[in-house]
């Protein structure tokens, strides 16, 4: 099993299917190298739980076949990376627990037609987000799952706190986990 990253990733791109799925609990360090967008067959990246730093690669969009990633409790810092959101397949994304920064309006870009086409759940609870989120979310149409835990959010009462609340507004939303949230509502 290799011990750091770049092990992992240069030892074994020349072999993709010998690069283990699951990467977690390994206590991995260092940076994640940019050479993992080189890695263009991965489907399942799992790397939570281990002791990288500094910001999440924006060379992971350059993973067409990527379906799942998992950055969990890794201490990233910086913003999520909105290119992520060309992925094509990608149908689950946990950046929970880092010490993330930015809105959601920056990763959920409506500019990018088709923006995370294929996301289903997002977890994004325990970072340093701020911002409103209801107008992107609606974006997300295969979204079912949004966990957002330590968020400071801030509302136009009248129309954005009534739109998260009610159902025809994210149809396709199954579970919405909002704990622990800060809400700044200002009058209209």
């Amino acid at each position: 099993m290799c011990r750091e990253i770049n092990q992992c990733v240069s030892e074994r791109s020349h072999a993709l299917h010998e690069i283990p799925r699951n990467l977690r609990w390994n206590k991995l360090q260092d940076v994640i190298p940019l050479e993992i967008g080189e890695l263009k067959q991965l489907t399942h990246l799992y790397l939570s739980f281990n002791n990288f730093k500094g910001e999440i690669p924006k060379e992971l969009a350059n993973l067409p076949e990527l379906r799942y990633l998992h950055l969990h409790e890794i201490h990233f810092t910086g913003r999520i990376p909105s290119e992520l959101g060309t992925l094509q397949y990608l149908r689950h994304v946990d950046v929970g627990n880092n010490r993330l920064v930015g809105t959601i309006r920056e990763l959920i870009r409506v500019d990018f037609h088709g923006c995370f086409p294929a996301l289903r759940n997002l977890y994004l609870n325990s970072n340093y987000l701020t911002g409103g989120i209801q107008a992107q979310l609606a974006n997300l149409t295969n979204l079912e799952i949004f966990y957002e835990y330590h968020y400071a959010y801030a509302f136009n009462f009248e129309s954005n706190l009534i739109s998260l609340v009610t159902t025809d507004a994210y149809p396709t939303i199954r579970w919405l986990g909002l704990y622990r949230l800060a809400l700044l509502i200002s009058p209209s």
